[in-house]
């Protein structure tokens, strides 16, 4: 019988967006704050295919015990992409969010208000989506939100 050697780890880089998804998705299971973050991510979609996030993604095989590969972020070195000078862009607050959902803090050098005053409309909704699953996960069902009227 030939033994298959499975690698200890698998380069971010060779996925196709689906299967990075879904290692993403895998590694966070069960966390809300961790699905949250990656939810966040996958939804923008923008960092998925870059290089610089795809360095700092650890890909572990599949096992005997589950299928799919995992691929957990080093969300400390992406911290290093976001911090200041780097210039903030809609791109940049979506990952200094994410990794301020994860780590519970927002330790990127920027302020979250400073993340999300500047983005767009749809950016926003995205980053409500986040928060609120960062509390309930996907336990809770459809949530309205509607803006604050003038006076209360």
């Amino acid at each position: 019988m030939r033994r298959i050697r499975i690698p200890d780890q698998v380069d971010a880089r060779v996925l196709s967006p689906e299967q990075l998804i879904e290692a993403l998705r895998a590694s966070a299971l069960g966390m809300y704050p961790a699905e949250a973050a990656i939810g966040l991510l996958i939804e923008d979609r923008r960092w998925l295919t870059d290089d610089r996030f795809l360095r700092h993604v650890d890909v572990l095989p599949a096992t005997s015990v589950s299928d799919v590969l995992s691929a957990v972020p080093n969300w400390s070195q992406l911290a290093v992409l976001v911090a200041p000078p780097q210039p903030r862009d809609d791109a940049t607050a979506i990952l200094a969010i994410a990794i301020g959902l994860v780590s519970g803090q927002y330790d990127t050098g920027w302020q979250f208000p400073e993340l999300v005053a500047e983005l767009d409309f749809d950016d926003c909704l995205l980053v409500m989506r986040a928060l609120l699953h960062t509390k309930v996960g996907t336990d809770e069902g459809a949530v309205q939100i509607e803006p604050f009227r003038n006076g209360g």
